[in-house]
């Protein structure tokens, strides 16, 4: 059961424990603001990888251009710690963005936002919403200890019944 303190803060009780966190909801990963910067830190370091990963294959594509052969110009062929890099930097940056969604659709359903209208609003399925507002940390008597707003919510959208 979810209670507000004065102070703002969100005592979450489930499997004997307490979890405390802010408004926004921040109990493990559902902070609002950190889930925030990590999907723009994520998203700079994409960013980074790539650029770096262009520039070397750009290097080689000069290298043919100006009269290289092949085999000199793979030289300049991004090393497979390049690849990884890159591939890691994918990653983190879809894993940031899940936890974004995660603690948007948190926080949207604190404040009363339907399911149907986060799911319009951020151009996914109702079920897909309802998937992730599962993965919130408010608990409850449900016996699969999914997130009790998440499932009535999605109960009274029509998503479908509880399926803890």
């Amino acid at each position: 059961m979810a209670q507000t303190t004065d102070t703002g803060s969100v005592r979450v009780d489930h499997d004997g424990g307490t979890e405390t966190g802010s408004r926004a909801g921040s109990a493990g990963d559902i902070d609002l603001d950190g889930a925030l910067e990590a999907m723009l830190s994520a998203n700079r370091d994409l960013r980074h990888e790539l650029e770096r990963y262009e520039a070397m294959l750009l290097d080689g594509a000069e290298k043919v251009e100006a009269g290289a052969s092949l085999c000199e110009a793979l030289a300049d062929v991004p090393p497979l710690s390049a690849r990884r890099a890159t591939e890691a930097a994918i990653t983190r940056l879809f894993e940031a963005r899940h936890r974004l969604r995660r603690a948007v659709v948190y926080a949207v359903l604190r404040e009363g936002m339907t399911i149907d209208a986060i799911a319009a609003t951020l151009e996914v399925s109702a079920h897909m919403v309802c998937a992730i507002a599962a993965e919130t940390p408010f608990r409850s008597d449900c016996p699969g200890g999914r997130g009790v707003d998440a499932i009535s919510a999605c109960q009274s959208s029509g998503v479908g019944p509880c399926t803890c």
